[in-house]
């Protein structure tokens, strides 16, 4: 529950947002709404409300008035989450959380004077960059299915899964070629 109140922190950013509508407004400029900053931080807020209301809402019901000592609270606090958690899993929602949290780091990050012109620079090689990944990412599924095809009676290629965890070794030094040369 630590990181409710990190949640509630970044709502001052979100916030903030109405005041420089305000202030565009004012000084007769455009207000840019929909900036990526913008909807990343209406995204933190919006994902931070979700799991708050999931928190006090869903995982401690019926304690607030209550006021149950401190193992009575524990034992409904985790009664509450093992019978949510059965339909969805929090920790995947959490994950999105850390995601955007870390996006939102690396975005501020440009405004320092020192990553400026490093995050530029990366900006302008992402395109290249993520069609390297797209292109490596296909090569590596391939080689998968060629090895889960050809080498299927070894369990480092069982399964498309294995074979695919074990090409991405192959490719990054870590290979066994004793293994393949037992292979029929």
């Amino acid at each position: 529950m630590l990181i409710t109140f990190l949640m509630y922190a970044t709502w001052m950013f979100t916030f903030m947002h109405i005041f420089e509508a305000v202030y565009a407004a004012k000084n007769k400029r455009v207000a840019k709404f929909v900036l990526f900053e913008n909807v990343l931080d209406f995204w933190i807020m919006l994902m931070g409300m979700i799991y708050i209301a999931i928190v006090y809402k869903v995982y401690r019901w019926d304690t607030f008035v209550s006021q149950p000592s401190k193992e009575t609270l524990a034992l409904k606090y985790f009664d509450s989450w093992t019978e949510f958690t059965y339909y969805i899993d929090d920790q995947y929602f959490l994950l999105v959380i850390d995601f955007t949290y870390i996006l939102k780091g690396f975005v501020q990050l440009r405004l320092l004077p020192v990553m400026g012109p490093v995050y530029s620079i990366l900006k302008m090689l992402m395109k290249e960059l993520m069609i390297f990944v797209v292109f490596f990412g296909l090569v590596q599924f391939l080689f998968a299915i060629v090895g889960n095809l050809i080498f299927h009676d070894l369990p480092s290629y069982a399964t498309l899964t294995e074979s695919m965890l074990t090409i991405f070794k192959a490719s990054s030094g870590i290979f066994d070629n004793k293994e393949l040369s037992k292979a029929e």
